[in-house]
């Protein structure tokens, strides 16, 4: 009997021990993957650019390049959880400026392009030439589009668009066969 407790108690200690060394094991794999993640994040920190300059250009470069997982389809959480684990090593994140560098040069492009862009200017006037001006049906016209565009803004009901649809529509007739009156007249 004394044998048999021996050996169960011998066998829960070597369970131990190796419950032990495994724990110890995915600590030391947990302590070189920590130590991976730092040293790259300093050789990134050193080797690209934006991040060279520190301060508000880093931080800002830093909130642009999460921007820019963001938008390829990346959250918070699959961006942390590659963090960890050591997925995100210094040519990821070469890649990763590269792409953001891209991205916010778009973003300029655009933004210049729009403060280009030149107002619409109306031809110039000269003396003796008459302007179109339009008529008073093609001004309802453009009255009841600019109603319907509003109604249809602020959200009204299907009806009510359609109401002022068919308002826009028998002032486009009025306007093409040229007469103010009604097509027919109910009394």
């Amino acid at each position: 009997m004394i044998g048999a407790y021996q050996q169960v108690q011998n066998h829960a200690w070597s369970e131990y021990q190796a419950a032990q060394r495994q724990a110890e094991a995915v600590h030391a794999q947990a302590q070189q993957i920590a130590d991976y993640v730092a040293t790259q994040n300093n050789l990134a920190e050193v080797e690209i650019p934006e991040l060279r300059a520190g301060g508000r250009t880093a931080a800002a470069f830093k909130r642009a390049a999460i921007e820019t997982m963001h938008s390829l389809g990346y959250d918070d959480a699959t961006i942390a959880q590659a963090m960890d684990a050591g997925q995100i090593g210094l040519r990821e994140q070469k890649l990763i400026a590269a792409a953001t560098r891209e991205r916010l040069a778009e973003q300029a492009r655009s933004t210049l392009n729009e403060k280009r862009a030149r107002p619409q200017v109306p031809p110039p006037i000269r003396p003796g030439v008459s302007l179109p001006v339009p008529t008073g049906s093609e001004a309802d016209v453009a009255r009841a589009d600019q109603r319907f565009e509003q109604a249809k803004a602020r959200g009204a009901s299907v009806n009510m668009q359609a109401r002022l649809m068919a308002e826009a529509l028998a002032a486009a007739r009025r306007a093409a066969t040229g007469t103010n009156k009604p097509a027919k007249e109910w009394m």
